[in-house]
C-alpha cells in the first residue's frame, strides 16, 4: 500500500509540474507581412533566400513569420522586348520590427522619380529617345516607337523641373523634336507619379497623368 501511495504521489507531482510548465511557457505567435506594389512594372522581391514576383497593384502575403524582425529587398525597372533594362532601377530594402500581428509594406516611389508611358499617334516612327536631355541624368534609350497608336510603358526616370525628352525621327536622326517639362507637359508632383505622353499627327504632345487602365502593353522593340 505504501508503495502504491508513493507511485500515486509521483504521478500527481509530475502532472502538477507539467501543468505549471505549460502555463508559464509563453505562446509564440506567428506574424503576417502584407507587401503591396505601387510600382508600374513587376517587382522582384526577395525574402530570406527566396524570390517572388509582385505584379503592379497586387499584394503578396507572407504568413507564419516567427522572427521578431523581417528583412526584405526588392527592385523594379522598365524593360524592352528582350528584357534589357530601361531607365533607372528602383530598389527597396528594410529591416522591419514586427510589433503587431500584421505589418503592411507599400513599395512605391516619391516625387524624385516619374514613370514614363508613350503613345505615338503621329505620322512618323520615333526612336531612339533621350530622357533628361541636357542634364546629368540624361539617358538615351535605343528603342522604337512605331506610329501605331499603341501604349508603351518605358521606365523610371529622375524628375527635374526642366526635364526634356528628345524624340529622334526613326528614318533620319538629324530630325527630332523636344518635349520639355513646364512647356509641353508638367509633373503631377505626387508620390508614384507617371506621365503619359501622346504624340499627335502634328508632332505635338498631349499629356495625361493618370495610370492607364489598359494593362495590355506592346513590348518595346530596339531601334
Amino acid at each position: 500500500m505504501k508503495k502504491i501511495n508513493l507511485i500515486l504521489f509521483a504521478i500527481i507531482m509530475l502532472s502538477l509540474n507539467y501543468s505549471c510548465t505549460k502555463e508559464f511557457v509563453p505562446n509564440k505567435k506567428s506574424k503576417v507581412v502584407v507587401v503591396r506594389s505601387k510600382a508600374y512594372p513587376d517587382i522582384e522581391y526577395k525574402y530570406n533566400t527566396n524570390y517572388f514576383t509582385i505584379k503592379p497593384d497586387l499584394s503578396k502575403i507572407f504568413r507564419d513569420i516567427e522572427e521578431a524582425e523581417y528583412y526584405y529587398y526588392a527592385k523594379a525597372y522598365g524593360t524592352d522586348a528582350e528584357g534589357g533594362q530601361l531607365g533607372e532601377e528602383i530598389t527597396w530594402n528594410n529591416n522591419l520590427s514586427l510589433e503587431t500581428d500584421t505589418t503592411m509594406v507599400e513599395l512605391g516611389t516619391d516625387t524624385d522619380y516619374f514613370y514614363l508611358y508613350i503613345i505615338n499617334s503621329g505620322s512618323k516612327n520615333y526612336g531612339p529617345i533621350t530622357i533628361n536631355y541636357g542634364n546629368s541624368d540624361a539617358k538615351t534609350e535605343n528603342i522604337l516607337f512605331p506610329n501605331n497608336g499603341a501604349l508603351y510603358r518605358v521606365g523610371y526616370y529622375k524628375t527635374h523641373y526642366n526635364t526634356s525628352i528628345k524624340f529622334y525621327d526613326n528614318n533620319n536622326n538629324s530630325n527630332y523634336f523636344i518635349a520639355t517639362a513646364g512647356d509641353d507637359f508638367d509633373f503631377p508632383n505626387t508620390d508614384n507619379q507617371c506621365v503619359v505622353l501622346t504624340i499627335n499627327a502634328k508632332g505635338k504632345i498631349k499629356t495625361s497623368y493618370k495610370k492607364p487602365k489598359n494593362t495590355s502593353f506592346l513590348p518595346i522593340l530596339k531601334h
